[in-house]
C-alpha cells in the first residue's frame, strides 16, 4: 500500500510540478525523495509478496520499442550516447509506467490512479485559465529567434511586442533577449501568442491540451462508474472547467479529442442518438477558436515543412531511422507527429512497434467490453460490469490521447506513456479478475501492422505533397 501511495504522489508531482514554480519547493527536492522512498518502498514490497512481476503485453511491446530505439541510437551516435540514452526521460518515464502498472494490482487503485489525475487536472485548469484574461505585461526569453515557454515578465504594461524592445536602463543585459507581450496569470504564468499553458510536461499549450482532454474522459468514467453513491455525478461540475481551457489552449487536435471523448462516452451510455446528441452539445469546443490566424498559418505551414523534412530521412534511413531523438538534426522544427517521429527516428521496424503498441492496446479494451456476461452469477456480472466500464473509460481515454498525439512529437514521452501505464495496469488486473482472458497479437496481425505503417506513410507523403 505505500508503494502505490507514493506512485500516486509521483503522478500528481509529475503533472502539478510545484517545484518549477515556487524556489522554495525545490529546496526541498520533492521529485529526489518520492523517488528514494519508491526505491525502498517497491522491494520492500515484492519481499512481503505483496507485489509481483506480472506479465503484460502492452509494456512488452513498449520495451520493444525502447530497446530498438536504443540501438537506433547506437547505430547513428556510436556507444559514447549508450549512457545518456540509458539515464534520459525515456528509460525513467517508462520504468515509472511499468512501476504503475506493477504497483496498481486492482481496479480500487486504479480509480485512484484516475482520482488523483483529475483532481490535479483540475487545480491546473484553475489556475491555467485565468492567464488569459490578466494584465498584459512584456516578457523576455533567452532566444529570439525561437518560440520559448519559458517567459519572465519584467512587470512593464504593454499593448503590443514592438513596444517591449524599448528597454529600460537598468535592464541593458536584456536587450538582445527576445520580447513578448503576453497576458500574465497566478503563479507567474504567462500565456504564449494568447495561449495558456502551465510547466513541466505541460509546458507546450498543445501538451496541456492533451492532458484535459485525458482527464475529462477519465472524469467522466468516473462521473458514471457503476454501483457509486449519486455524489459521483459532482465530478461533472469539473468538466465546463476542462472544456473552457482546451478551447484557450486553442489546440486544435485537442477540441476535436475532446469531442470524440464526449461522443464515445453518449455513444456507450445511450447509443447512437446520445452520440448525435454529444455532437450538438460538444460543437461549440469544436469550433471556437481563440487562437490567432496568423500563428496558426504559421504552425500549418511549418508543420508541412517538417513532415517533408522527416519523409526524406525516412527514405535515406528506413530500417534504423535517422536515431533516437535524432529529428531536430535533420529538420528545423519537431516531428509534430508522434507516428512520424517513431518512423523517422527508429524506422520502419520502430513505426511498427509503435502501431502495434496502440493496436494492442485499442484491441485489450474491446475484447473486455465485448466480454459475454453469459453464464456468470449476479457477483461476478457486477464485477465485469465494473471493468467493463473502466475499459470504456480507458477506451475514450485512448481515443481522445490518440487525436492528440498525432499532431504531437510525443511518440516517448511521459504524456503518451502515463496512459499506456494506466492500460497495462488494468491489462495485469484483468488476469485475475478474468481468468479465461488471453490478450495475443499472431504474426499474421503483425505482417498487417507493418504494411499499414509503410501504407500510412505514403499517404502521408501524398498528402504533404499536395
Amino acid at each position: 500500500m505505500a508503494a502505490f501511495a507514493i506512485i500516486a504522489l509521483i503522478v500528481a508531482h509529475r503533472l502539478l510540478r510545484f517545484d518549477l514554480l515556487s524556489d522554495d519547493v525545490l529546496a526541498l527536492r520533492p521529485q529526489g525523495i518520492l523517488l528514494t522512498v519508491l526505491a525502498v518502498a517497491v522491494p520492500l514490497a515484492m519481499f512481503r509478496r505483496q507485489v509481483s512481476l506480472r506479465w503484460s503485453s502492452i509494456l512488452a511491446f513498449q520495451w520493444l520499442l525502447f530497446f530498438w530505439a536504443m540501438l537506433s541510437r547506437v547505430v547513428s551516435d556510436g556507444t559514447d550516447e549508450l549512457w545518456n540514452f540509458l539515464t534520459g526521460d525515456y528509460a525513467k518515464d517508462l520504468a515509472f509506467a511499468s512501476v504503475l502498472g506493477f504497483l496498481s494490482t486492482n481496479t480500487q487503485r486504479i480509480r485512484a490512479l484516475l482520482v488523483t489525475i483529475v483532481v490535479a487536472m483540475l487545480f491546473i485548469a484553475a489556475v491555467s485559465i485565468p492567464q488569459r484574461f490578466g494584465p498584459k505585461q512584456c516578457h523576455y526569453f533567452r532566444f529570439a529567434w525561437q518560440l520559448n515557454y519559458e517567459q519572465t515578465s519584467d512587470k512593464r504594461p504593454c499593448q503590443s511586442t514592438a513596444e517591449c524592445y524599448t528597454v529600460p536602463n537598468h535592464e541593458q543585459h536584456l536587450r538582445d533577449y527576445g520580447w513578448a507581450c503576453e497576458r500574465t496569470g497566478p503563479l507567474g504564468l504567462a500565456t504564449v501568442v494568447d495561449r495558456i499553458h502551465y510547466t513541466g510536461n505541460l509546458i507546450d499549450p498543445n501538451s496541456l491540451a492533451l492532458a484535459l482532454v485525458m482527464a475529462a474522459a477519465l472524469l467522466l468514467g468516473l462521473a458514471t462508474w457503476p454501483q457509486r453513491p449519486i455524489r459521483k455525478w459532482l465530478w461533472l461540475l469539473g468538466l465546463p472547467l476542462f472544456a473552457f481551457a482546451v478551447v484557450l489552449a486553442a489546440s486544435r487536435a485537442a477540441q476535436v479529442a475532446m469531442g470524440a471523448v464526449l461522443l464515445c462516452f453518449f455513444y456507450f451510455r445511450v447509443g447512437i442518438l446520445g452520440a448525435g446528441l454529444a455532437g450538438v452539445l460538444a460543437s461549440p469546443v469544436m469550433l471556437i477558436s481563440t487562437r490567432n490566424d496568423a500563428e496558426a498559418a504559421y504552425s500549418t505551414v511549418t508543420r508541412i515543412m517538417t513532415y517533408l523534412n522527416g519523409f526524406r530521412a525516412f527514405l535515406d534511413y528506413p530500417f534504423f531511422g535517422v536515431g533516437y531523438a535524432n529529428y531536430e538534426h535533420i529538420s528545423f522544427l519537431n516531428a509534430h507527429n508522434s507516428f512520424l517521429q517513431a518512423l523517422v527516428e527508429t524506422g520502419v521496424l520502430g513505426g511498427t512497434l509503435y502501431l502495434t503498441g496502440i493496436y494492442v492496446s485499442v484491441k485489450l479494451l474491446f475484447q473486455v467490453i465485448r466480454w459475454p456476461q453469459s453464464g456468470l452469477d449476479d457477483d461476478a456480472q457486477l464485477q465485469l460490469a465494473e471493468l467493463q466500464h473502466l475499459a470504456k473509460t480507458l477506451l475514450a481515454m485512448l481515443l481522445g490521447v490518440l487525436l492528440c498525439v498525432l499532431f504531437l512529437s510525443l511518440a516517448f514521452d511521459f504524456s503518451w506513456l502515463l496512459p499506456l501505464g494506466l492500460i497495462a495496469a488494468f491489462e495485469m488486473h484483468l488476469r485475475e479478475k478474468l481468468p479465461g482472458f488471453r490478450l495475443s497479437v499472431g504474426f499474421i496481425e503483425l505482417a498487417i501492422l507493418m504494411t499499414s505503417t509503410l501504407l500510412l506513410l505514403g499517404l502521408f507523403i501524398l498528402a504533404s505533397a499536395r
